[in-house]
């Protein structure tokens, strides 16, 4: 165990630092990596609201709220409440950040918060499947065990997770890891022998902990709460005392963690329900305009209205899967129609936020398919004793039935949400695999048992395969070099495999840019990068466009197939479009591109460089009025 938990934590500390090992907070997002620091620097100094000052310019706008008008003001995504920033996410990360500073006197950074947590879940998840083995499935495979311990740890969501170190994984980690534990000890409390109340109570005080991280993993207290009170209606006289101490037990440090919370934002906002998610500088206008209220505010984040929608999102969702970087660059839910039945598109809905990826729950932890079998699992039967297995798994369910719902009724659709469900159905599913394995519910009959290794390995290898492309694919988010380099591999190996891909596995209309290195040359620049495209039919034009406007003296070649096909200065402008003469190639073949563009301007060695291809892509028709008003849309 001590070799499988050090082998995944090295795998989630190379993705947590973009493969460079070294902690801290970097890349694009640096005040989202410190904001549960500039909490805990709050709590030191006696006080809820943030030590940062907002700006005058932000105070004095009619609205500070309306995002159109506070770019560039507002410390993003912190919530402005009578002129002072405080945090709408859960407080008790922010606590561990002050016991972290006041011990150390330094910053904790999340990226190895999110280590930390996301080691948490998985010993946990590892702990609890080895238990239920022990102790209820005894002639259960070990290799359930470990395969589906070590697939939740790398597959799935895990990796998307920790491979962005900024607060909106690291509450979300934090949850988890403290929900995971939570279950384990409920595990010990079910089962006969003294110490009950005490496991009870510690799992109690974990979930207050989860839900002091991220409100809504209430409702995981909701469903072995139903349970425990369940066995106090149906206890006779003389158990009943029992029983409601049992329930007390579990249900006192939850209703403190309650308590709290509601002192925690009365004392902040005046309202014992308002966590700060009305006052939120967020900055999409689309998002602000659904819930406006009449004061500038923002209304609930969650809506009824939008629950059968998600629902169809979160447990249907179909990626649109490239082979090149970023993988999942739109990965909506896409249009099928058969039998009567339709998938829509996401981007046909308005009344909701989606921030692709988005990915069937299915498809992340394909095994967690497996649960729908363990009602064939409790059946009563002969030489099986599954006595506090089934409280413990109902109560779990429970849990992530009410989660799934509350999370379909969010205005805000994003793969990153998955985990407040993924830990659970994938613990379900792999009891039941590991109930299978013992001949539980599917019998010893050598096919049907041949089959269940089947189901798991292709379940594990598609969860481990997604969870890869998602890990490697946020770096784009959380480490843009890091990023760019993983594009260029995977540039390169979509252009030697593509002499026997099929015509659509390579992408033509959108591809990355591929390696791209840069080099001083007598006081001028150059960017040279390579990337692979099937070429176009003829009469297409390629556009190709600059993240910021180009210097003058800018010129561009391009190399097409080792021949330079084109060379010659550029205006001063971001965008440049370009008819290649390729009649002397056959459409559809995959090339090798090669860009190369010159300026005049001197840097010092090893600064950034402005000229950055944010796009490349072909498109039809020479009418450059029509295609720019296309593109600009």
């Amino acid at each position: 165990m001590a070799a499988a938990l050090t082998a995944v934590a090295l795998v989630y500390a190379w993705f947590a630092t973009g493969g460079t090992g070294h902690f801290g907070v970097g890349g694009p997002e640096p005040t989202a990596g410190a904001y549960y620091d500039l909490l805990g620097e709050a709590f030191l100094a006696g006080q809820l609201h943030l030590k940062v000052t907002p700006r005058p310019e932000l105070l004095a706008l009619p609205n500070p709220y309306d995002p159109s008008r506070n770019d560039g003001l507002r410390l993003h995504d912190a919530t402005l409440y009578r002129g002072r920033y405080y945090l709408y996410w859960g407080p008790v990360p922010g606590l561990i950040h002050a016991l972290w500073r006041l011990v150390t006197n330094s910053p904790l950074y999340d990226s190895i918060v999110g280590v930390g947590a996301a080691l948490v879940m998985s010993g946990s998840f590892w702990l609890i499947l080895r238990r239920v083995r022990q102790r209820y499935f005894p002639r259960g495979a070990s290799w359930v065990v470990w395969g589906s311990s070590l697939t939740f740890a790398a597959g799935g969501i895990m990796l998307y997770l920790v491979g962005r170190p900024a607060v909106y994984h690291e509450a979300l980690l934090m949850a988890a890891a403290f929900l995971v534990p939570a279950w384990y000890s409920l595990l010990l409390a079910w089962e006969p022998g003294a110490g009950r109340r005490r496991y009870l109570l510690l799992s109690g005080v974990l979930l207050g902990c989860a839900i002091g991280s991220r409100v809504t993993y209430l409702v995981y207290a909701v469903g072995p709460g139903l349970v425990l009170a369940w066995g106090l209606l149906r206890a006779g006289l003389g158990a009943r005392r029992a029983a409601l101490l049992d329930l007390v037990a579990f249900g006192a440090p939850l209703a403190v963690t309650g308590l709290l919370l509601v002192l925690y934002n009365v004392l902040r906002f005046g309202s014992p329900i308002e966590f700060g998610v009305s006052y939120v500088l967020q900055g999409s206008t689309s998002y602000y305009a659904m819930t406006r209220q009449p004061d500038g505010s923002m209304g609930s984040f969650f809506s009824p209205a939008v629950i059968g929608q998600n629902l169809m999102i979160y447990l249907f969702g179909l990626p649109d899967i490239h082979l090149v970087y970023p993988y999942f660059p739109v990965a909506w839910v896409t249009r099928y129609t058969g039998s009567g039945f339709t998938f829509p598109d996401v981007s046909q809905y308005r009344d909701i936020l989606v921030e692709p990826p988005v990915i069937s729950l299915f498809l992340l932890s394909p095994t967690s398919l497996l649960a729908l079998l363990l009602p064939m699992v409790f059946v009563p039967r002969r030489g099986f004793g599954l006595g506090g297995l089934r409280p413990w798994a109902t109560g779990i369910a429970l849990g992530a039935l009410f989660m799934l719902l509350l999370l379909s009724a969010s205005r805000g659709v994003t793969v990153r949400y998955t985990v407040d469900v993924l830990p659970a159905i994938t613990l379900l599913g792999a009891v039941a695999l590991l109930a299978g394995s013992a001949g539980r519910g599917v019998g010893t009959w050598a096919p049907t048992q041949s089959l269940l290794v089947l189901v798991a390995t292709v379940g594990w290898g598609m969860s481990l395969l997604f969870g890869l492309l998602l890990g490697f694919g946020v770096w784009l988010h959380s480490f843009p070099i890091q990023a760019a380099q993983v594009q260029s591999v995977s540039n390169e190996w979509v252009a030697r495999l593509g002499a026997t891909l099929r015509p659509g596995s390579v992408q033509t209309w959108t591809e990355p840019t591929g390696r791209t290195t840069w080099r001083g040359l007598d006081g001028r620049y150059l960017k040279d990068g390579t990337i692979y495209l099937r070429v176009p039919e003829p009469g297409t034009t390629l556009v190709l466009r600059f993240a910021s406007q180009l210097p003058a003296g800018t010129e561009l070649a391009i190399v097409v197939d080792g021949e330079t096909r084109m060379r010659g200065s550029m205006a001063a402008s971001q965008q440049v479009w370009w008819t290649p003469p390729l009649a002397d190639l056959e459409t559809g073949e995959i090339v090798p591109i090669r860009l190369q563009v010159f300026g005049q301007a001197t840097f010092p060695p090893g600064s950034h460089l402005p000229l950055v291809i944010s796009s490349l892509h072909f498109t039809r028709g020479p009418d450059e009025a029509a295609l720019y008003r296309r593109l600009v849309r």
